[in-house]
């Protein structure tokens, strides 16, 4: 039923079950970063995937919410990276929440910070990012079936957040702020 699996989610009470390990196959590279003026997004060459048990997804993009969109118990985080990914053998989507913090410098972050593009609709190229150093070294994740967080709002998304935030330097994190915010729905 169209409607039943939106996101973002507040995460509450969930079960601990036994689910795959993620593999994440992200490649250094080059690529194009815009202002589309909710966001800013890093657009990515093909050949980085992540796979989740037995799905291959191809990383497209990613991009920053500040705030966070999701939220555990309750609390939201000063930024969220979405990793974008489409399904090599469908139309499905996976999206890899991560939490970023203020705290040590990142220098993924801050190469990326450094090359924000200030007015909506600029583009700049990024000849070198290593999109790795966003994601923390422990990979434990949340997982739920939801929907894109921006209109259309598409559901049939494969969902992973992770439970360990990254840190950033606070300098580096100029504010990314989105007008269309979306409600928060529990989850639990």
């Amino acid at each position: 039923m169209p409607g039943t699996q939106q996101s973002p989610v507040d995460i509450t009470g969930a079960v601990r079950a036994d689910i795959p390990r993620m593999a994440i196959g992200w490649r250094k590279g080059g690529g194009k970063m815009v202002n589309n003026g909710h966001t800013i997004q890093m657009n990515m060459p093909q050949g980085s995937t992540l796979t989740p048990a037995d799905r291959v997804y191809e990383l497209m993009q990613f991009h920053f919410h500040a705030p966070s969109e999701h939220h555990v118990a309750g609390k939201s985080f000063p930024m969220e990276a979405h990793f974008v990914h489409k399904d090599t053998q469908g139309d499905a989507r996976g999206v890899l929440g991560v939490f970023l913090t203020p705290g040590a410098p990142n220098a993924s972050f801050a190469s990326l910070a450094a090359a924000f593009p200030a007015r909506t609709g600029e583009e700049v190229a990024v000849d070198e990012i290593d999109p790795n150093g966003l994601v923390p070294t422990s990979l434990g994740y949340w997982a739920y079936e939801g929907s894109l967080t921006t209109t259309p709002c598409t559901e049939n998304v494969d969902w992973k957040v992770t439970m360990e935030p990254v840190e950033v330097d606070a300098a580096n994190a100029r504010p990314i702020r989105s007008p269309g915010r979306r409600f928060v729905l529990g989850l639990s």
